[in-house]
C-alpha cells in the first residue's frame, strides 16, 4: 500500500511539473507574438508617415536607413528574404527597398549609441540604425 501511495505521489508531482512547464511555454508564445504585434504597428505607422521609409525588420526589430554613421562590420546575420508591398503583411527577413537575397551584416556603431546592420551592395554599403525594439522600452 506505501508503494501504491509513493506512486500516486510521484505521478501527480509529474502531473503538476509539466503542467507549469506548458503554461510557461504557453506564456512566452504570448509575450512573443504581442513582440510582433507591436514591432508591425509600429513598422505599419513609420510606412503611413512616409511611403518612402527605407527600413529592415531583423529580430522582431526595425532598422531604418541612416547617413554618416562610423561603424566597423561584423559577421553576416541574414539575408533579405522579402520585400514590402503595401497590404503585404510585415515579416521577418523584410525590407521596403532592398532585393531579395541582400546580405545583411552586424556591425558596431563607433559612435556607441543605437545598434547598427550593414546591407553588403557593391560599392557603398547602406546603415541601418535600431529605432524600435519590442523588448526594450527605449525608443529611439
Amino acid at each position: 500500500m506505501l508503494k501504491y501511495k509513493l506512486l500516486l505521489s510521484l505521478l501527480i508531482s509529474f502531473l503538476l511539473i509539466g503542467c507549469s512547464i506548458a503554461d510557461s511555454k504557453i506564456q512566452g508564445a504570448d509575450q512573443l507574438s504581442e513582440a510582433q504585434s507591436l514591432m508591425k504597428k509600429k513598422a505599419h505607422e513609420l510606412l503611413q508617415a512616409d511611403k518612402a521609409t527605407d527600413l529592415i525588420i531583423f529580430n522582431d526589430s526595425i532598422y531604418l536607413k541612416t547617413e554618416n554613421t562610423e561603424y566597423e562590420p561584423k559577421e553576416t546575420l541574414f539575408e533579405i528574404s522579402s520585400m514590402y508591398k503595401k497590404g503585404k503583411d510585415i515579416e521577418e527577413g523584410m525590407a521596403t527597398k532592398l532585393p531579395v537575397g541582400t546580405v545583411i551584416k552586424s556591425a558596431k556603431n563607433k559612435s556607441g549609441s543605437a545598434p547598427l546592420i550593414i546591407a553588403d551592395l557593391p560599392g557603398t554599403p547602406a546603415v541601418y540604425q535600431l529605432v524600435f525594439n519590442p523588448y526594450s522600452i527605449d525608443e529611439r
